[in-house]
């Protein structure tokens, strides 16, 4: 056989395959990061639950108080002040649920660009190889024929050589 041919795209097969390990590795930060957003959408979920038992037991205790007249007049307004002021905290938790859900909906669209970019990626690298794949198989082929032809023409020449032989022999 003939010396090795090198593939003459291989620098760009190289830089597809490049272009894909970095699809990977950018997908995987996506997942990580919705992970870490779906993470908060919980932990604020968890505190809106907290508040709102909260909320539930500062009324419960001012109910069970002021209806056994514990309360002066201004510890009654203070304690409806703080059970008004976790109702709007509450509110804010709402919000902050809300904004938290549309940050895990944008995370969750990066995640799935990124899937796609993967993708796209996978397929260059599959189309390259497929064609480098091709190269190589049409380079053997050629290869063959190639000593096909001179075994063929070993052939004829030993062929040519022994009917010579023969004539020679003959007379």
């Amino acid at each position: 056989m003939s010396k090795k041919v090198k593939y003459r795209l291989q620098p760009i097969l190289d830089e597809k395959e490049r272009l894909r390990e970095a699809a990977v590795e950018f997908l995987n930060k996506k997942k990580e990061e919705l992970k870490a957003e779906e993470k908060k959408l919980e932990d604020i979920k968890e505190e809106l639950k907290n508040a709102i038992n909260r909320k539930e037991e500062m009324i419960q205790d001012y109910n069970d108080k002021m209806f056994a007249g514990k309360y002066t007049i201004d510890e009654i307004k203070i304690r409806k002040l703080h059970i008004e002021d976790m109702g709007l905290k509450i509110e804010e938790i709402k919000q902050a649920i809300e904004n938290q859900r549309k940050a895990v909906a944008r995370a969750e669209s990066e995640v799935r660009k990124a899937e796609d970019a993967l993708i796209a990626a996978s397929k260059e690298v599959q189309v390259m190889e497929k064609h480098k794949e091709n190269w190589e198989r049409a380079l053997k082929e050629e290869e063959m024929k190639k000593e096909a032809r001179q075994l063929e023409e070993i052939a004829q020449v030993m062929y040519t050589a022994a009917q010579m032989n023969r004539r020679d022999d003959e007379y």
